[in-house]
């Protein structure tokens, strides 16, 4: 038996291959009910004491159990909650996660596009709000703005006047200002539609 916490912050039961969300709790009990009772009309269910340590009773399923559908569960809120804190393109994160992964699970988890547009809803979740204007921007900035990713430990931000009305931020890596030192002609372009509407 595996509580499994979702991305919404909901918990699933895991057992023996089958998936179970919460119906309803008692003062010592709670009972849980097969995920796919919608969709194959499944009764299966389970009871568990209140503290979700022993399984109490069990009602039959009309479906066999699937453990390689359990992992891909698993995964798919591993990735989820992955993609909140890393800045990474959906793609990349999900291709780190199932690359160790069996075949059989990387099945299961769905198609990949459907997962890349949770992982966009999800980071859209986490983004703050745009400031109304440079007064707006906090200071410090949060680590997570001044530093590269995933490492997380070299400087991005390499300039800020924090305490002027004209708030000045520049970013850049060393990587980046060393190709720039070397190079003979700077092309400039910008992707100024997602930027924040007043920087």
């Amino acid at each position: 038996m595996e509580i499994i916490t979702t991305s919404a912050g909901k918990k699933r039961l895991a057992h023996n291959g089958f998936v179970y969300t919460k119906k309803k709790t008692s003062k010592s009990t709670i009972r849980w009910e097969c995920s796919q009772r919608a969709a194959n009309s499944c009764k299966g269910a389970v009871v568990t004491d209140i503290n979700m340590t022993t399984i109490n009773s069990t009602t039959t399923h009309n479906h066999e159990g699937d453990q390689f559908h359990v992992e891909a569960m698993k995964l798919r809120e591993d990735i989820l909650s992955t993609a909140t804190a890393n800045r990474g393109q959906p793609g990349q994160i999900i291709a780190d996660k199932l690359i160790t992964r069996p075949v059989e699970v990387r099945a299961a988890i769905g198609k990949t596009e459907s997962l890349k547009r949770a992982i966009r809803r999800k980071k859209r979740g986490v983004v703050p709000v745009e400031p109304a204007g440079s007064v707006g921007i906090p200071h410090p900035l949060p680590p997570q703005y001044t530093t590269t990713q995933p490492e997380g430990d070299k400087s991005f931000l390499i300039y800020d006047n924090a305490f002027t009305d004209a708030r000045l931020l520049v970013f850049a890596s060393d990587t980046g200002l060393r190709l720039l030192g070397m190079a003979e002609t700077w092309l400039c372009d910008g992707t100024h539609s997602t930027a924040p509407k007043h920087i």
